[in-house]
């Protein structure tokens, strides 16, 4: 179903590739917490990787419940942000995170004290295995394969690990994507704008 539904229909036109992959990992994995999940990012971006994705190309990491609208892609893919500059951007603090208010349930129950800083966008240029592999760090500079970066390759960190004479900064995994502080933020507070944000 997912096949016909995502791959055949023509969904995305009929000119674009689209590649739809299942991940299930039941075998013992090194790390607790979210290691699965990251590990599960992580074929997402390989999925990139095969897809043609270059480092002008922008990349979006969702889950199913933070799915943004046509017209959001539309101003991604339209207009000019300086995080999205393949010439300029140095990866410092690539990441744009969109966030909005939390519903439980229902839009009908919207919470006032929480907003959730998802989905992640990111150019190319600085997702590891898209962007140039010398600003790679090594699975030594994380806490473990598939995991997070150490806080000395951070911005937080003061990038204090990472060699001054490198002109960009480290790519980011699908760990990184999720967790490490981004550079800018899209942010929707009022319940009307919620149809320019969420599909």
């Amino acid at each position: 179903l997912d096949h016909k539904l995502l791959v055949e229909s023509n969904l995305f036109g009929p000119e674009t590739q689209v590649l739809l992959e299942h991940f299930s990992h039941e075998g013992k994995v090194e790390g607790l917490g979210l290691i699965r999940e990251h590990m599960q990012r992580d074929r997402i971006l390989k999925l990139w990787k095969k897809a043609g994705m270059t480092s002008d190309d922008v990349g979006i990491l969702a889950d199913a419940d933070e799915t943004v609208s046509r017209d959001f892609l539309r101003a991604i893919q339209s207009c000019d942000f300086p995080q999205f500059d393949a010439e300029t951007e140095n990866c410092d603090t690539p990441k744009v995170a969109v966030a909005s208010m939390v519903f439980e349930g229902s839009p009908e129950c919207m919470t006032v004290t929480r907003k959730w800083m998802h989905p992640d966008i990111i150019l190319g240029k600085c997702i590891e295995g898209i962007g140039d592999d010398s600003f790679k760090l090594t699975d030594d500079q994380r806490h473990r394969p598939f995991a997070w970066r150490k806080p000395k390759f951070t911005k937080k960190g003061n990038y204090s690990g990472w060699p001054k004479e490198k002109a960009t900064y480290p790519l980011w995994n699908a760990a990184d994507f999720r967790r490490d502080q981004g550079g800018f933020k899209f942010i929707f507070e009022d319940v009307s704008y919620l149809r320019f944000r969420m599909g």
